[in-house]
C-alpha cells in the first residue's frame, strides 16, 4: 500500500542521516531490481504482496545466491508465519502492529548480524527449534545449506578454538545470536 511504503520512508529515515531508501510495489519488481546487478544492504518485504508474497521473494533471493539481510514485515503473527520465514532466510520479522522504535531497533540488530524478533514472538516460538534448509544426500556447501556470511564468520571463528563469548565481543554480536548461529551451523 502506497500510504505504508511512505510511511515506511519516513520511519527508516530515522535510521541514519545517510539512509537511502529504493521501494518497490511488487515482490517482481524487487527481483528485477537484484537481477539487474542493484544490491541493497537491507532488505525489508511484506509477507502479504501482490502477485508473489514474501515468501517467494526469500526463494528468489536463494536460488539467485544473493545474499542481502532480509526483515519480513506482515500484518500477522502467526507462529507458522514467523518460523517459516525464519527458516527461509529472513533475519527477522517484525509484526505491522510493532511501534516505530522497535522496528528501528530491530533493522539495527539485523544489520549488526543478529536476529531479531519482538521478545513476545521469541516467546510464542519458544522451544520450536527453528530449521532453515533441508537434510541432503550428502553435506552441503555453505550456500547450499543455507549459510549466511555471519555464520561462516561464526564457524570461521569456531575452527580457530574461540569460545561463544570470544565470537561475541570478535563479532559485536550478543552470545545469544552467536548460539542462535551455531545452531544453524550444527544442523547444516
Amino acid at each position: 500500500h502506497r500510504l505504508f511504503l511512505d510511511g515506511m520512508r519516513y520511519l527508516l529515515a530515522r535510521l541514519d542521516s545517510d539512509v537511502t531508501v529504493c521501494t518497490c510495489n511488487d515482490v517482481q519488481e524487487a527481483i528485477d531490481r537484484f537481477d539487474a546487478g542493484e544490491r541493497f544492504t537491507l532488505g525489508m518485504v511484506d509477507l502479504a504482496m501482490p502477485g508473489m508474497d514474501g515468501f517467494a521473494f526469500l526463494r528468489a533471493l536463494k536460488e539467485r545466491r544473493i545474499h542481502c539481510p532480509v526483515v519480513m514485515v506482515s500484518a500477522s503473527s502467526s507462529s507458522n508465519d514467523i518460523r517459516r520465514a525464519l527458516r527461509d532466510g529472513a533475519l527477522g520479522f517484525i509484526p505491522k502492529y510493532a511501534p516505530g522504535e522497535v522496528m528501528l531497533e530491530g533493522l539495527r540488530q539485523v544489520l549488526d548480524g543478529e536476529v531479531f524478533l519482538p521478545e513476545a514472538l521469541w516467546m510464542q516460538i519458544n522451544g520450536q527449534p527453528i530449521q532453515r534448509g533441508q537434510a541432503g544426500d550428502g553435506p552441503p556447501d555453505a550456500d547450499e545449506a543455507g549459510l549466511g556470511d555471519r555464520q561462516l564468520a561464526v564457524l570461521e571463528l569456531m575452527a580457530r578454538g574461540l569460545t561463544n563469548k570470544q565470537i561475541a565481543t570478535t563479532l559485536a554480536i550478543s552470545e545469544a545470536t552467536v548460539k542462535y548461529h551455531v545452531g544453524i551451523l550444527f544442523r547444516a
